[in-house]
């Protein structure tokens, strides 16, 4: 089974693939390649996680909470006087549809919410701008410091 940052980042990412208004979602890496034209409006996930120890077992049976933050940067190219209103839309739509944390499908997400938004910025491309905006979800997810692949509130 894969870590449970991988879980929570795949299981976002579905959710946001089902949304019309995006023309892609990726991971992270994907921000190390060049994007085509036809790939805007785009969304790219990422999970970061820190880890507090829950109780005070002996290693490989300690519950440990991770507490994950989820970035969710939406990206459009700056064809439009209206950048900030439609990149405001897809921030809309992306707060609707991960409204509810059952929704990632990765078993129980504690203590899951929106954080807000970062300010736009922009990102030259030997194509012309790509604007920015990143939005802010966090979540804490159990686990048993010996297997961060099994979420135990599934």
């Amino acid at each position: 089974m894969a870590h449970v940052k991988r879980q929570i980042r795949d299981g976002v990412k579905g959710v946001l693939k089902a949304l019309p208004d995006l023309a892609s979602v990726h991971s992270e890496s994907r921000t190390f390649r060049a994007a085509q034209r036809n790939e805007f409006p785009m969304a790219i996930v990422s999970v970061a996680e820190n880890v507090e120890l829950a109780d005070k077992n002996p290693v490989g049976n300690r519950i440990v909470q991770r507490n994950m933050n989820i970035a969710v940067t939406l990206a459009i190219r700056d064809t439009n006087d209206d950048a900030e209103d439609i990149l405001d839309d897809l921030s809309v739509a992306v707060e609707k549809a991960l409204l509810m944390p059952s929704s990632v499908n990765a078993g129980k997400l504690m203590f899951w919410r929106f954080n807000g938004s970062g300010a736009m910025s922009g990102e030259p491309t030997e194509d012309g701008i790509i604007l920015v905006q990143p939005l802010n979800f966090s979540c804490s997810v159990m686990t048993k410091d010996a297997e961060p692949d099994i979420n135990l509130h599934q």
